[in-house]
């Protein structure tokens, strides 16, 4: 847990660059949360509106890559 620097989500709730994301272990297994959890602040957003040099085609619209910070942990 946390070494992933980015996340795929639905382009849903206006995220912005500085937004602090909660993230929190699901185990698929037992079909429950873990109790672990990890904060992490988005430092850049690919998405339609805010393409790389692909996303324009390869990125659905309801879509955005966030690239997000680890600032801290919770075990």
């Amino acid at each position: 847990m946390g070494t992933r620097t980015h996340e795929l989500r639905r382009n849903d709730r206006g995220y912005a660059i500085g937004d602090m994301l909660h993230l929190h272990e699901f185990d698929p297994h037992a079909q429950s949360y873990s109790g672990r959890a990890v904060r992490a602040e988005i430092t850049s957003i690919t998405s339609v509106a805010e393409p790389c040099a692909v996303s324009g085609e390869a990125l659905h619209p309801d879509f955005c890559i966030l690239s997000i910070r680890l600032v801290g942990t919770k075990t």
